[in-house]
């Protein structure tokens, strides 16, 4: 499929928050657009299912559970998804409508913030192993001298230049 098919827009189709194909969009409804339906199917034809189906393998595996085929990863989702849309997920006002979702921009950010999240914190691990290693640098200094300084250490690398002999 090419990506300008997979751009166009389709016709649009109204669903009911429990997952059944509705004639008019009276009332809550879930507004679909054919061309999203299209290029769902189109990757799943050119990429298969796994994509999909290992985020149920990875969550049972993560339980505990042992490996599951592809069907039956399949009759989980098709079981979970049955139940309709939780409410939760439901946002009468973008759901509705073609052009408010802002859900892959929701998963970035989260994702942002677990990088943002994760830098601070191998930074403060950083931080704490530099102490330490001054602290026990400043007790090495202490045992060889005799004399142990609460004074900051300069870490400060010695000058390439040696000193000038000329006059």
């Amino acid at each position: 499929m090419s990506k300008n098919l997979a751009i166009g827009m389709g016709e649009k189709r109204y669903y009911s928050y429990d997952g059944k194909k509705a004639w008019t969009g009276i009332g809550s409804k879930v507004l679909v657009d054919d061309g999203w339906i299209d290029a769902v199917n189109g990757h799943f034809a050119n990429n298969g299912y796994d994509d999909l189906l290992a985020v149920v393998g990875r969550i049972l595996r993560d339980a505990g559970f042992t490996d599951i085929s592809r069907a039956q990863a399949w009759v989980i989702t098709q079981d979970v998804l049955n139940g309709g849309v939780p409410e939760i997920l439901r946002d009468n006002d973008v759901d509705e409508s073609i052009g408010k979702g802002h859900m892959m921009y929701d998963i970035a950010q989260k994702a942002m913030k677990g990088v943002v999240d994760t830098t601070v914190a191998a930074g403060t691990v950083a931080s704490n192993v530099a102490t330490g290693t001054v602290d026990m640098g400043k007790k090495a200094v202490g045992t060889v001298t005799g004399t142990v300084s609460d004074e900051p250490m300069d870490l400060t690398p010695p000058s390439e230049e040696s000193p000038s002999t000329e006059e």
